[in-house]
């Protein structure tokens, strides 16, 4: 009895000491607080979730993914942290994270557009939508892709465009006409 009392005093303080370090309360991640990115990440979750379980796919999650044909089965598996074979709700920011229509419409498309445009003359050339992009050795083809009126530049409508025909198709709707 004697040696259980005199380890439990040795013990309890030790484990007050440790506890001491761990900070009480720890910071959400930005998707987790933001209304407008936790509203988006609820729509892409109900659009590509197609047999309504609640986690995404492998085929499910491809759908999400600009670089499915090439780079899917990749992105799927660095975005199950947990490797259970599906993205559940709280793995599908950081499974979004290489997609660009994701990045334009998570940061709002005039914030980005905005952020983007360096020379601050209204519209977006290669190199200034090459800090968005993430499709790297196919950035250019995606940018002539979005280049709608092909004047070699994007304007403010043309980066929305981008972002939200994905998400419209996703969706089942077609995509905005200008």
């Amino acid at each position: 009895m004697r040696s259980s009392t005199l380890l439990s005093w040795t013990i309890i303080p030790a484990c007050s000491l440790l506890a001491a370090d761990v900070p009480t309360t720890t910071a959400k991640p930005t998707e987790a607080t933001d209304p407008r990115k936790v509203a988006l990440l609820r729509r892409i979750m109900t659009a590509a979730d197609k047999n309504r379980d609640g986690r995404l796919s492998v085929a499910e999650f491809k759908t999400l993914d600009a670089q499915a044909l090439h780079h899917g089965q990749e992105h799927f598996g660095q975005g199950d942290t947990n490797q259970d074979g599906f993205i559940d709700s709280d793995e599908l920011p950081g499974s979004l994270r290489k997609q660009t229509w994701f990045a334009i419409l998570s940061e709002g498309t005039e914030a980005c557009f905005k952020r983007l445009d360096s020379n601050q003359d209204a519209k977006l050339d290669v190199k200034e939508f090459r800090l968005v992009s993430k499709m790297g050795a196919h950035t250019e083809q995606h940018f002539k892709g979005a280049d709608s009126d092909k004047d070699g530049f994007l304007g403010i409508a043309e980066l929305g465009g981008l972002a939200e025909r994905k998400l419209k198709a996703l969706e089942g709707a077609s995509p905005k006409t200008k």
